[in-house]
């Protein structure tokens, strides 16, 4: 009897909890979800984050006391790294601009020189060292260049025709090619005919500088008497444009690596820096195209491909 009695009275007691564990299993869950919903959110601010993005964070509405601490010092260390960006930034094109000129006048004076007859050595030792100004003039440009896009991430942006852009562009550099016998055109295409497919939204400069180091380093690359195309067209995603050229194109394992600031490959003899690759991406990331290398399966060369500008709608 006084077992039958214990087990009645256990099971009127335990009913009762069994009924209300899981609510407060489901009670607990939702008052954790609810109190970690402020950190959800602030975790996914961090990660929709640009690393170009330094200010300070906004923080999110009823953020416990117990995070503001957090928060606080996030956003300290935030402004710290821009300052320190800044600065190098602002180094890097002060230096940059200081350099350009003398370097400049160093190389016409020597140019003079020699033309005039009052430097006297061997020629191929005067040649090597013209080219070696050329060659840091050039690496002084590109690093004005990337400053001046590295501080250029909130610039105003308009519409454009691209076309035009591509016809200056080639034009431009129609006399490089014609010192090499290069044969560089920009391909027709139903676009140049229908001025408004060929309008973007976009800085007019950055893609300018963006198009110029692509086809630049299409003609420095490609041999003599070879051949440099531009080409520009319409997909699904927007208004894409390729430089493609012939030259001798580059190992698959160095693809990725050559839009690395300063990397330049094994055995590479022209004249550059390093940086035009690198600039070019950074222009690309910065309108929200894609910029990508692949190597020609019919011939030799490379493709390089920009895809993803964003188009100017039509008004019907």
């Amino acid at each position: 009897m006084r077992n039958d009695l214990g087990l009645r009275l256990a099971a009127r007691t335990l009913w009762p909890l069994a009924l209300l564990l899981p609510g407060a299993l489901i009670l607990v869950l939702v008052v954790v979800s609810r109190g970690l919903r402020p950190v959800h959110a602030l975790s996914r601010a961090l990660g929709a984050r640009s690393a170009n993005v330094l200010h300070p964070i906004d923080p999110p509405e009823h953020v416990p006391v117990e995070l503001r601490p957090l928060v606080d010092g996030l956003n300290d260390l935030l402004r710290r790294l821009d300052l320190a960006l800044q600065g190098q930034r602002t180094f890097i094109a002060d230096a940059a601009h200081e350099l350009r000129s003398p370097l400049t006048a160093l190389q016409l004076q020597l140019q003079l020189a020699v033309r005039a007859g009052t430097v006297s050595g061997d020629p191929a030792v005067l040649a090597k060292l013209d080219e070696r100004l050329k060659r840091t003039i050039h690496l002084v440009n590109q690093l004005l260049t990337l400053a001046r896009e590295d501080a250029a991430m909130n610039a105003l942006t308009a519409s454009f025709d691209l076309h035009a852009l591509a016809a200056q562009i080639v034009a431009d550099a129609s006399i490089l090619a014609e010192q090499k016998q290069i044969d560089l055109g920009l391909e027709p295409s139903g676009l140049a005919a229908d001025t408004a497919s060929c309008q973007i939204d976009g800085e007019s400069h950055a893609i300018g500088v963006l198009l110029g180091n692509l086809v630049d380093n299409a003609i420095r690359y490609t041999p003599r008497g070879g051949k440099v195309d531009v080409s520009i067209e319409r997909d699904g995603h927007g208004v894409c444009i390729e430089v493609s050229d012939n030259g001798p194109g580059i190992e698959e394992g160095e693809i990725e690596r050559v839009f690395d600031r300063f990397y330049r490959g094994e055995g590479v003899t022209q004249l550059g820096s390093g940086l035009g690759l690198a600039i070019a991406r950074q222009i690309a990331l910065r309108h929200r195209a894609t910029l990508s290398i692949r190597k020609r399966s019919h011939a030799g060369g490379l493709v390089v491909r920009v895809e993803g500008l964003r188009a100017v709608e039509r008004s019907e």
